[in-house]
């Protein structure tokens, strides 16, 4: 049976923050394939929210669409389809900002969540073809007078292939394979249409092989009929979803076993993830310390822990809210650029880490609202145990979900929180939502 920190492992990486420890335990007395299969469990389907209807402006959709989404990845029953979705966001970056409709940024970020375990080849189409991604990457006017190449890059740079596994020659004949994949002007929100009459028939030759290509075709040639690239593109993605999830260097034969083991299943992405969560590599000492959490993950993180949510459904409740996020590097919906975010080591930054410190201490009287850790901490800090300290200490990690804190972090939290406690003042007995802050921006909740 696997030990309990293996458990929590999986449990972090697979989600948003570790398990309670009831269900850790739990799953620590039955086989890890059974927990890794029940985590991979089929997916589940999500209603369009609401409000992307409503007439309000599209900057209040979008708003409101990263606080449904952030609530969901705190509450969701399928953890792992969330974590995927994201990752997949990143993946296939598109940005609001040049798109200007949430309700196709939701058709796109449904699509992830749908179909993000199913088959990549399939996955890629449906991308291909809807219209954040033809307009984010000047397909929706593409024309075969004057091809426009940015689409045809990215898909084999930074969806499928990797860098230098192309020319620039076939750039030019997949762009003008995608001439006139383009969106309905008409219809709103807009939809994906095939103007023939925009679109280049004549004779393409793209990667050695001369015919007439079309858009579609390019993807099956890579992820299909091609042998040699769709074993490079298993091997991309293989290695891009393993830094994702485990965050370590994977060595070079690791991912040749895992990507045969993707080939093997016609690219389909839910064998592979199980592939991968049964690895011992996926276990071992440098895997589990090897991550720092994303502020997407670790925002969430905070928000399960406290139990506060992102919107106010009942207009005057404790809550959260998304201002102040995207200053951590990390604005749903909005990546840098088409590469996406960036990931783990990138997330030391100093200005990273201040925002994440500033965002925090801005919801100090919103937790102290919601009386948070006034059981746990403040009742044993004025009671008269000896123990008191380290015991509120201990009720706190807890409460977050640090179930095995390093003696260091523990010692310090200890050590700060009797200072804290007995230092004459008016503000002394306010340690116990202080502490909020101090485990928050300690290494144990810092890395996933």
């Amino acid at each position: 049976m696997p030990s309990l920190v293996s458990i929590n492992h999986l449990y972090e990486r697979c989600g948003f923050g570790p398990a309670p420890l009831a269900t850790l335990q739990a799953k620590a007395a039955q086989p890890l394939e059974t927990t890794v299969d029940e985590l991979l469990d089929d997916v589940v389907d999500v209603t369009r929210p609401s409000f992307l209807d409503d007439d309000i402006g599209d900057w209040e959709k979008e708003y409101q669409l990263k606080g449904w989404w952030l609530d969901r990845m705190a509450t969701d029953v399928k953890p792992l389809q969330e974590k995927l979705t994201l990752f997949w966001h990143s993946h296939f970056a598109t940005e609001n900002d040049k798109i200007g409709d949430m309700r196709l940024m939701w058709d796109q970020n449904n699509l992830f969540r749908t179909k993000g375990m199913g088959n990549f080849r399939e996955l890629v189409h449906d991308v291909s073809l809807q219209p954040a991604m033809l307009i984010y990457l000047d397909g929706a006017y593409n024309h075969k007078d004057s091809p426009n190449e940015n689409f045809a890059r990215e898909l084999m740079e930074l969806f499928t292939l990797g860098v230098n596994q192309y020319t620039q020659s076939d750039i030019i004949s997949a762009a003008r394979a995608w001439t006139g994949h383009n969106i309905n002007d008409d219809v709103h929100p807009h939809v994906y249409e095939f103007k023939a009459w925009a679109h280049d028939t004549g004779n393409k030759k793209f990667m050695g092989v001369t015919r007439n290509w079309d858009g579609p075709g390019i993807i099956d040639y890579i992820l299909d009929e091609d042998t040699t690239k769709r074993r490079t593109a298993a091997r991309f993605l293989t290695k891009k979803l393993w830094k994702w999830f485990a965050g370590s260097t994977p060595t070079d034969e690791m991912i040749s076993e895992l990507a045969q083991e993707f080939i093997r299943n016609d690219l389909e992405i839910k064998p592979l993830l199980r592939a991968m969560f049964l690895r011992p590599e996926f276990y071992n000492s440098w895997a589990r310390v090897g991550l720092v959490r994303n502020p997407i993950e670790w925002v969430v993180s905070i928000m399960k822990a406290t139990g506060l949510p992102m919107t106010d459904p009942g207009g005057d409740a404790p809550h959260f809210n998304y201002w102040g996020i995207e200053e951590m590097g990390m604005d749903l919906f909005q990546p840098p650029n088409v590469a996406g975010w960036k990931n783990n080591g990138y997330w030391l930054g100093t200005t990273q880490y201040w925002a994440r410190a500033n965002w925090i201490w801005d919801y100090r009287w919103t937790l102290h609202e919601a009386q948070f850790l006034e059981a746990e901490v403040l009742d044993v800090l004025l009671g008269p145990s000896n123990s008191k300290y380290a015991q509120a200490v201990d009720n706190a990690l807890e409460t977050f979900r640090v179930h095995f804190p390093t003696d260091n972090t523990r010692a310090q939290l200890i050590a700060w929180t009797k200072k804290q406690q007995q230092t004459q003042g008016e503000w002394n007995h306010l340690a116990y939502y202080y502490m909020t802050q101090m485990i928050t921006l300690s290494p144990d909740f810092m890395m996933a």
